[in-house]
Parts: structure tokens; sequence; C-alpha cells
């Protein structure tokens, strides 16, 4: 019980709480999963410009950094540039239910949202190209990029929790949402133009992604019909349709590449869009950064993730590039291997898929492609 003098007010009486503060995973813990699954992270050198923001931020955190240092909205930029730091890598921090929902509290401060808000909108323009193998630059220079689909999905988290509280910023949240689907459009259109099958492949699984996770996070905030007009063109609906018919298949979550941990030593072994990794199985077995022991366990991962996934040729295309490539060929690539494995690798459908040449592949890629755009 409050004792009142005579210079107590009665708001003094009143308790004030405390600012909400945010839980999920500690913010150093965080930073050892980044660094788990990103080793080259830890010792990067962050240039001190906007676009990196994300970077610059997992830096900030040090072994004597605790939940003290963190405010609400702190803390989210924190999650998204953990995210914007490992999606594109073979185990992404898993904090997708936390930026897309739980830290949206309609309870915590207004300078936390409007924090929260403002990351929205600069995390729009941070540069994620070199932490990804997975985007394309059209011919008038545009990119189309698999990180939009995660931006995608935090801003619609962003406008389903902001949309009454703050219109204004709600609207300039849903003014970019549009700009980049008439972006992801615009080069989708300029592909077709060009004829560039491999983009037009691409940038299907790109686009189709990332339209994907926009809808998936509209529908969470029970907005399911914004934009839905705005997605429904011809140009739109045939990239997704090239997706479902043919790419889908081949850039699933790769579930199979998360057990060898020698893929995370080196930002050159991000995965590229499947199924055309001949390159990547290529670089693989010339790199300095892996070892024969390294090799055989990325093979192995290859090669039983085909046979679960029963149906993806990707990961056949990779093999056949990792033989073509290491001193030795296959023989050498098989000795750390065991034999129910390598027999997987010497014999049956997926020895008929790696002994397919590279241009032949393609050929027959280029092939459906073209049959699907003409029906």
């Amino acid at each position: 019980m409050f004792e009142q003098t005579e210079s107590t007010s009665v708001s003094e009486l009143i308790p004030v709480p405390a600012p909400l503060r945010p839980r999920g995973i500690e913010p150093r813990l965080l930073l050892k999963q980044v660094f788990n699954t990103a080793h080259f992270l830890e010792t990067m050198t962050v240039e001190e410009k906007p676009s990196l923001r994300y970077l610059q931020v997992l830096k900030s955190v040090g072994p004597t950094t605790s939940w003290d240092d963190f405010s609400w909205g702190r803390y989210f930029e924190l999650c998204v540039s953990a995210h914007y730091a490992t999606v594109a890598t073979f185990v992404p921090t898993d904090v997708d239910s936390h930026i897309r929902f739980k830290l949206w509290d309609p309870n915590i401060e207004e300078e936390d949202t409007l924090k929260m808000l403002s990351v929205i909108v600069d995390s729009f323009s941070w540069d994620t190209t070199f932490l990804s193998a997975r985007w394309l630059k059209s011919p008038s220079g545009r990119i189309v990029e698999g990180h939009k689909g995660e931006w995608f999905s935090i801003a619609a988290a962003a406008y389903g929790a902001s949309r009454k509280r703050f219109p204004e910023k709600a609207k300039e949240i849903l003014s970019l949402i549009e700009w980049e689907i008439e972006n992801e459009e615009t080069c989708f259109q300029e592909f077709l133009k060009e004829k560039d099958t491999f983009s037009i492949l691409k940038s299907a699984v790109l686009i189709a992604h990332n339209l994907g996770d926009l809808q998936r996070v509209l529908e969470m905030w029970r907005l399911p019909h914004l934009f839905a007009e705005r997605v429904a063109t011809k140009t739109l609906e045939k990239a997704g349709h090239i997706n479902r018919d043919l790419m889908a298949v081949e850039n699933h979550r790769h579930f199979a590449l998360r057990e060898p941990r020698a893929l995370r030593k080196n930002i050159d072994f991000l995965l590229p869009l499947g199924p055309f990794l001949d390159a990547w199985g290529r670089q693989l077995a010339r790199h300095p950064d892996l070892s024969l022991e390294d090799l055989g366990t990325i093979a192995d991962a290859l090669i039983q993730g085909w046979v679960r996934l029963a149906g993806p040729v990707g990961y056949a295309r990779a093999l056949s590039g990792l033989e073509s490539n290491y001193p030795g060929g296959i023989r050498e690539l098989l000795k750390p291997l065991p034999s129910r494995v390598a027999k997987l690798w010497t014999g049956g459908a997926l020895r008929q898929l790696c002994d397919i040449s590279q241009p032949r592949f393609e050929a027959q890629w280029i092939k459906k492609c073209q049959g699907l755009l003409a029906s």
C-alpha cells in the first residue's frame, strides 16, 4: 500500500507498468546460430552503409550483450537481420513466427512499433545479393530475388499490425509491396521478350516463392483478398504455372543438405536454383576448403536426398558436375562412401541421369519450357 504525503500527487500513487520486454531466442544464442550456419559471416568485414545494416546489427551483439540491451524494437531488428543473413543458407535461423506474428504485440510501446515499421521500410533496400545465389538481373538492370519473399512476409505482418494504429505508415508499406510486385512482373516480361529460357524458368521460381510468402502471411493476418486482383495477371499466372509444372519439385527446402556441415564453411557453397546445379557441383569438386571426406559427406547427402525425394533431377546434376571435375573422378569420390550408397551412384536411374551431358540436359529443359509457354 502506498503512503500519501502532502507532496505526493495522485499520479505518483499509481504504479507505472514497466515496458514490455521481448522474448524469443536469446540474442547471443541467435548470433551463435547465425554463425553456425554461415561460418563466413563471423570474420566478414562489414562496410558502414545503410544497405548492409542487417550485418552491422549482427556485429553489434557482443560477448556481454544481454536482454537488458534490447528494447522490443531493437530485438525485432536483430531477428530480421538474422533471418536475412541466413535464409539463403542451408539452415536458416528459426525466427519466422516471431517476425511474422509474435513480435507484433498490440500492447508494445508506440516507439517500439514505429521502430519495427522503420525496419520494414529500411530492409526493403538491404543488399543481400552477395549472401544468396537465388537472384537474377533483368536486361534493364532490375533485380528479382528470393529475399523479397522474406520481405513480403514481414511487410504483410507490419501492415496487418499497423493499418489501424498507424495508417500512414501502413500505406507506405503497401506502396512498397505494390512496387515490388510490379518489379517482379516487369522482370519476367523482360525475360519473356528476350526469350531467355533459363531466366524465365528461374524467375518463375522466385516470383512464385515470393508471392506465396506474401499470400500466406496475409492469410495469417486475415487479409487474404489484399492484392488478390493485382497478382491475378496473365504474366504472373504464367510464372506460377511454370513453377508449378516444372520447377517446384526442384526447389524444395533441401533438408538433405543440412547434414553436411562442410557446406557451411564458405560463401561460395550457397546453393543456386535447381535443377541447374552442374556448375555448383564442379565448383565443389575443386574448392580448396573441401577435402575428399567433405565431398564424400556432400555426395552422400545428394544421393540419399535424391532417393527420398523421388523425382528431382537437380541433385543428379550436382553429382555429375562433381564427378566430372574432381581429380580421379567418381572412382576417388566413391572411396569415402558406404557401399550401399556408392551402388546407387554407379547404377540404375541415378547413373542414367548423371550420364546425360550438360548441353543435352539443358536442351531438354529448354524444350519443356517452350512447350509450356506455347500451350
